[in-house]
């Protein structure tokens, strides 16, 4: 009963509250500490192109112990330090979370990556233009995609009289040149520094024959042409419609 009493004594005792405070606060801090997010980033997501190798590592402290939770793009694989390597082989947007670990601690990041298509450029399989016709009867537009979508058109290796819009519209300019195939380079560069080019041909064709309307051209086959009354030619202004119908008529 006494040792019961003593220790109720010392339960009530100011020292031996305060040490009892101060071993929960111990223990509290000790916890929270444990339980503290492990922090790691991999920064800002570059833009990815198809076919361009990129490498992905974050910043953490220590070396903590990264796993996938849901899909990386087609071409990529993660490592356990958490670098994120690959090759992208198709366009697309893709979403997923990567989480760290070490010992206790826990963090993950959410990753956003947009991986656009290669640079391109697509030409008509053949411009056509009439030799002799006005230079402004028609043009082709050039087709640029992938890249970071601002786009330098340029002609390389190209006839003198054939130029191209900043909106990749080709046109002739000047004299419609003799006919014949001619070609021309067209080359693409975008704000990042790619490149890509084609060959653009070019079809000259020769004029169309004058038509010459004559009387035979009107007749049925198998007519016979009639001559013309007497003392007048076909051949000149004076021999009339009227006159050509007088001339079947008889």
């Amino acid at each position: 009963m006494r040792v019961v009493l003593l220790i109720m004594l010392l339960a009530l005792s100011p020292l031996f509250i305060d040490r009892a405070l101060q071993a929960a606060t111990a223990f509290r801090e000790d916890k929270a500490e444990t339980e503290a997010e492990l922090e790691f980033s991999y920064g800002s997501m570059p833009r990815l192109t198809v076919g361009e190798t990129v490498s992905l590592k974050p910043s953490a402290e220590g070396t903590p112990e990264f796993f996938l939770h849901g899909s990386l793009p087609p071409g990529f694989e993660l490592a356990k330090d958490g670098t994120i390597t690959g090759t992208p082989t198709k366009p697309g947007t893709h979403s997923f979370r990567i989480v760290a670990a070490s010992g206790a601690q826990r963090g993950s990041e959410t990753l956003r990556l947009v991986v656009r298509d290669r640079l391109s450029i697509e030409v008509p399989g053949e411009m056509a233009f009439t030799s002799g016709e006005e230079t402004s009867s028609g043009s082709e537009e050039v087709s640029v995609s992938g890249g970071d979508g601002l786009y330098d058109i340029s002609l390389y290796e190209h006839p003198d009289w054939l130029t191209i819009g900043i909106d990749g519209s080709v046109k002739l300019v000047g004299d419609i040149p003799p006919e014949g195939d001619y070609t021309a380079g067209i080359n693409v560069e975008d704000g990042e520094g790619r490149t890509a080019s084609t060959v653009l041909r070019i079809r000259i064709l020769p004029p169309p024959p004058s038509e010459v309307g004559t009387l035979a051209e009107d007749m049925p086959l198998g007519s016979i042409a009639p001559s013309p009354p007497e003392g007048t030619n076909p051949d000149e202004p004076s021999w009339s419609n009227a006159q050509r119908s007088e001339a079947v008529n008889d």
